[in-house]
């Protein structure tokens, strides 16, 4: 893919992502926990640590990564511990409202990569796929401290895309996390707020 160009959230708080800026709220940080590799339970659902959340298939509920089909890489069932959910509103204004979730939770939102613009300056086409990196310092460092390549997954991010014309909001699990590093409960606790966070984002 093109060379992506962020702009520390700290400066004026705007992400540079290809064609246009994105203005952001200042909020919070990382999630996520860590700890010496050593095997914590693995998560609920596949052999793979993926966690299967099945409430349905309509617009602002959750489904399986499995159930979720057509073109999300998910139909042989290697979901990867991914966890997707659909969002009732299209990928930009679910983007938007994200924004004022995690100011309203004291979140940091990192950046807000729009990867069909760096497409598109590469000569090349890509559905609508918005990737979102956000965390809160305070709880992913005492993870990255026990479990150092605990930071290759944080802070926590989530992709926002296009499924023929339904929004969907996509993230690796926190039990699939925990699984691969070895947390202890405590630690993995700290990643266990991306969940209700997705959930409120997708909300009606």
């Amino acid at each position: 893919m093109a060379k992506i160009r962020v702009v520390n959230g700290d400066d004026p708080r705007l992400l540079v992502s290809g064609l246009f800026r994105v203005p952001l709220p200042a909020p919070a940080c990382a999630r996520g926990p860590g700890a010496v590799p050593g095997q914590a339970p693995r998560g609920r659902g596949g052999e793979d640590g993926s966690v299967i959340v099945t409430r349905g298939a309509a617009k602002g509920t959750a489904m399986s990564t499995t159930e979720a089909g057509h073109g999300d890489g998910t139909a042989s069932g290697h979901t990867g511990g991914s966890v997707t959910k659909v969002s009732p509103r299209t990928v930009a204004e679910t983007v938007a409202r994200f924004a004022g979730l995690a100011q309203a939770k004291g979140l940091r939102v990192f950046a807000v990569i729009d990867q069909a613009a760096e497409a598109r300056q590469a000569g090349q086409a890509l559905r609508e796929t918005v990737l979102v990196v956000f965390g809160n310092p305070a709880a992913g460092t005492p993870v990255m401290a026990a479990a150092p390549l605990a930071a290759l997954d944080l802070p926590l991010k989530f992709v926002v895309w296009d499924d023929a014309g339904v929004t969907k909001v996509s993230y690796v699990s926190p039990e699939a996390i925990a699984a691969r590093w070895g947390l202890t409960p405590e630690l993995a606790a700290n990643l266990a707020a991306i969940g209700p966070l997705t959930d409120g984002l997708v909300a009606p």
